[in-house]
């Protein structure tokens, strides 16, 4: 029969170490313990008392001990190092404030401080630690150019022109309407590039016709590539909102200049109508895109986001913003406590707040309603009342600063 092991713990002193199901103790333990003098938690417990209680009573005897804290001669005398290290009085300063303490590096004091300044200081590393990922992976994300064409050889040229001469970009490509959709819904596409034939399964029209009646890529920037430049193909990709019609077969430097300055127009027009800065702060990860996509559909806004509250008070340090939009369910910090904070600080007096909520408990909402904020909304799908809400808040918020 082959023999059960298992990876423990010792209660006593609190090394791992492999053994049977019915071991209690370590190895070493098991091999200095008195025999019976292994209680589980309540030799633990009974230590701790006696801790405790000449922590108290410095001058204690062995008698008064036993006697206030029922406890046997045999039990005491294990731990009679113990105790008598503090009926001695052994005292020695704290490391950090030089407070007397009889045990340790640091006072209780101290050791709370530094706790809690190791976990703000580990929340920070991992802010910025977080921050270098999300821009490594915006520079790919955001910068996706998309070539769609039926001619398998036009396309791998097309693709490979524009890798040599813009190695910033990602270029992904599609030979037809059901992959260009797809692309474009997974991947934030900052051009496409069409050709508008039309053959017997691929209308470049029709692509563009759909791009433009699709909410999610009705506003991706489109260049137009054609083989046969008709008076009347062009007009309609102008008139469906093309920037520029390209002839085939072109020239690679003038379809890099062209793709560059169609770039250049398109960050021109973003940086025009980006009028408001909002800071989204919720710890629900599904959540604060659903309520990202739905504010930035609905505003012309740059929005900043944080996963809790530290960081959103971090990007309020750094950054100038119209208004803060805070979930009020969080573990570490909650939303009211976010609000208690912006409101403390004299730079961020007048800054409108908005709490997000999905509860419907009316103390919950009585606390929302009757504090300093400016309203608060159901998340994360926002409804037309929680919309002007956040248009009035905006407008308000242009003058705060």
């Amino acid at each position: 029969m082959a023999l059960t092991v298992e990876r423990k713990v010792c209660p006593r002193c609190g090394r791992t170490f492999s053994g049977r199901p019915s071991d209690k103790l370590c190895g070493i333990c098991s091999a200095v313990a008195p025999a019976g003098a292994y209680q589980d938690k309540n030799e633990i417990n009974q230590r701790t008392a006696v801790r405790d209680y000449v922590k108290a009573h410095p001058g204690a005897t062995d008698s008064e001990i036993i006697n206030n804290l029922g406890i046997s001669k045999r039990t005491l005398r294990d731990m009679s190092k113990v105790a008598q290290t503090f009926k001695n009085g052994v005292y020695h300063p704290c490391a950090r404030c030089g407070k007397k303490i009889l045990e340790g590096i640091y006072c209780s004091d101290c050791l709370t401080v530094l706790r809690n300044e190791a976990k703000v200081q580990g929340e920070r590393n991992d802010y910025k630690r977080r921050i270098v990922q999300e821009e490594a992976v915006a520079v790919k994300s955001d910068n996706i150019i998309l070539v769609v064409d039926a001619d398998d050889l036009n396309l791998n040229m097309t693709k490979h022109i524009l890798e040599m001469g813009m190695p910033a970009f990602k270029i992904s490509t599609a030979n037809n309407q059901i992959r260009a959709m797809n692309v474009m819904h997974q991947l934030k596409t900052r051009l496409l590039l069409l050709d508008d034939a039309v053959s017997h399964n691929y209308d470049g029209m029709s692509i563009l016709r759909s791009v433009r009646e699709d909410n999610l890529c009705k506003n991706v920037k489109v260049m137009m590539t054609t083989a046969q430049a008709k008076r009347e193909n062009v007009s309609r990709g102008i008139l469906m909102g093309a920037l520029d019609y390209i002839n085939k077969p072109f020239d690679p430097k003038n379809l890099i200049d062209r793709v560059n300055k169609a770039l250049m127009a398109e960050a021109i027009e973003f940086t025009s109508r980006t009028i408001f800065k909002i800071l989204l702060i919720d710890d629900n990860v599904a959540d604060m895109e659903i309520e990202k996509s739905v504010v930035s559909k609905n505003f012309s806004c740059e929005i900043l986001t944080a996963s809790n509250g530290v960081e959103g008070l971090w990007i309020l340090q750094d950054n100038v913003v119209d208004l803060v939009m805070v979930s009020l369910e969080m573990s570490f910090m909650d939303g009211l406590k976010i609000l208690a904070f912006i409101r403390k600080d004299p730079k961020l007096k007048g800054l409108p707040v908005i709490i997000m909520t999905n509860s419907n408990d009316p103390t919950i909402i009585n606390s929302v309603t009757n504090s300093s904020v400016r309203g608060y909304i159901r998340k994360p799908l926002i409804d037309e009342e929680g919309l002007l809400l956040i248009k009035n808040a905006l407008n308000e918020g242009k003058y705060w600063r």
